[in-house]
């Protein structure tokens, strides 16, 4: 039985695990602690370690970009806990800026609870210094009561959990060049596109500017899809398979590229 006391946060400092990160950890896992962490093929098996894990210096787990990797996170529950109501969050430091923003969670378990839970995630197309760039994930797990769920956040510390940090590394990905022009392509991440993924209809915002010469491109940097203009930012995507896709456009003089996903 877990007797809660908030108060405990109050009077502990958190140690810094991690040069440059902020600090995360679970004060008690007497009761639930990570158990184990697989993204695609990699897994990572581990015992209570007391409420923080630097896996850092292990092997990277690789992703390639515009990859959409499984994620199946297990806890381990202590044999006096009769709740072990546990919430989970992933964040990736897509950026490799040592920080984690909301829009680079890549999990969260939204209404479950208990057991081991997975999902999947987008691996964006985002710009890299280098073409194998080491970054960071963190996992945390958390108590929570699902009537009232005070849910984890990436930095400053829980009572009942545990986190976990990983290496990453992420594998550039070439993106394909429109067939009608020679010009270097740019990643604008102010052109945000919405839905993604999306369904039948893409839309986008963010530019100001009117964009022409529209083009989708496959994985496989198959042209399949080509529009002059549009009307609204909005394109049809009604058309294409599941998949991912790389859409390009010309942008006062210069072309632009973001990544989409379309789902059926």
């Amino acid at each position: 039985m877990k007797n809660v006391f908030f108060f405990v946060l109050a009077f502990i400092t958190i140690a810094t695990n991690a040069q440059n990160y902020c600090a995360n950890e679970g004060v008690i896992t007497t009761y639930e602690w990570i158990a184990n962490v697989q993204v695609s093929t990699f897994q990572n098996p581990s015992d209570n370690d007391g409420g923080y894990a630097d896996f850092t210096n292990e092997e990277p787990i690789v992703l390639p970009q515009l990859a959409t990797p499984t994620i199946k996170l297990t806890p381990g529950i202590g044999a006096n806990n009769d709740t072990p109501y546990e919430y989970w969050r992933v964040w990736l430091d897509f950026n490799n800026d040592y920080t984690f923003s909301d829009d680079e969670m890549i999990f969260d378990s939204n209404d479950t609870y208990e057991g081991q839970v997975q999902g999947e995630f987008f691996v964006p197309l985002t710009p890299l210094d280098t073409t194998f760039l080491i970054t960071r994930m963190r996992v945390a797990m958390k108590f929570v009561s699902p009537e009232a769920p005070e849910l984890p956040q990436a930095c400053g510390g829980f009572t009942y959990g545990e986190v976990e940090d990983y290496a990453v590394k992420i594998l550039e990905t070439n993106i394909p060049f429109p067939s009608t022009s020679n010009t270097n392509i740019l990643i604008d991440e102010n052109w945000k596109l919405f839905p993604n993924p999306a369904n039948e209809v893409l839309n986008w915002k963010g530019l100001d500017n009117k964009l022409t010469n529209i083009q989708c491109f496959d994985v496989n940097g198959k042209l399949v899809l080509i529009q002059e203009d549009v009307l609204n930012n909005k394109i049809d995507v009604g058309h294409l398979a599941s998949g991912k896709y790389i859409i390009t456009a010309k942008s006062k003089g210069s072309v632009i590229a973001q990544q989409f996903v379309v789902v059926r």
